[in-house]
C-alpha cells in the first residue's frame, strides 16, 4: 500500500493505493462511490485530477485494468471477464452500486458491466468511447495490429490469447510471427 497527495491552495487530497485479491486500485474520499476505468494504456494514476477534484464529495476508486500495474492478468481477456473483475472490486469494497466513469476502452468495459450487472450501476459516464470495435469500419484485427505495430516488447513465452468480444483475435505466437 502506498499513499500520496496533491496539494492546492483550496484543498489537500490524499489517496491510498491498494493491492488485494489480484486487483490494484487507488482510493480517495468518502460518500457515494465513483469507479474510474482508464483507457487502453492508462492506469489508476491517469485519474489523478479527477480524484483531486471529486474526492471531497465522493468515494473515488480508480482501478488498474487486468494486466496493468499490480492487477493480475485474466484469460481470456473479454468484456464479460473484465465486467466480472469490476464486480469483484465492488464486492471487495462493499459497494452495492456505483457510478462508473469510463474513458475510451475503459468506457467499453463500463458499458458492458452496466449491461451485464445493471443492479450494481447507479450512473454511467462515458467519455470518448463506443460500444465495440468496428464502428469506424475498422476490423478488430486492423485495430489491434495498428496499436501494436512498431512496439518493441517481449511477449510472454507461455501461450496467451487476445480476445475481443469473446472471440479470439490472435495468439501470442501468431503476433510474434506477424511482427517478425
Amino acid at each position: 500500500m502506498t499513499t500520496g497527495s496533491i496539494c492546492s491552495t483550496l484543498t489537500v487530497t490524499s489517496w491510498i493505493d491498494h493491492v488485494k485479491k489480484g486487483l490494484s486500485w487507488r482510493e480517495s474520499g468518502q460518500g457515494d462511490s465513483d469507479v474510474f476505468l482508464p483507457g487502453l494504456g492508462g492506469t489508476r494514476a491517469s485519474w489523478g485530477p479527477q480524484l483531486h477534484l471529486l474526492s471531497g464529495q465522493y468515494r473515488c476508486v480508480a482501478l488498474d485494468m487486468p494486466g496493468y500495474r499490480e492487477s493480475e492478468p485474466i484469460e481470456p481477456l473479454t468484456y464479460p471477464a473484465i465486467a466480472s473483475r469490476l464486480v469483484d472490486l465492488l464486492d471487495l469494497l462493499a459497494i452495492e452500486r456505483a457510478t462508473l466513469v469510463g474513458l475510451s476502452f475503459g468506457g467499453m468495459h463500463a458499458l458492458h458491466a452496466t449491461l451485464l450487472h445493471p443492479e450494481r450501476v447507479e450512473r454511467l459516464v462515458l467519455a470518448d468511447t463506443s460500444p465495440a470495435f468496428g464502428i469506424d469500419e475498422t476490423t478488430r484485427d486492423e485495430w489491434v495490429h495498428s496499436r501494436l505495430e512498431g512496439i518493441d516488447f517481449d511477449l510472454p513465452t507461455r501461450h496467451c490469447t487476445v480476445a475481443l468480444d469473446g472471440e479470439a483475435v490472435f495468439t501470442a505466437d501468431q503476433l510474434r510471427s506477424d511482427l517478425a
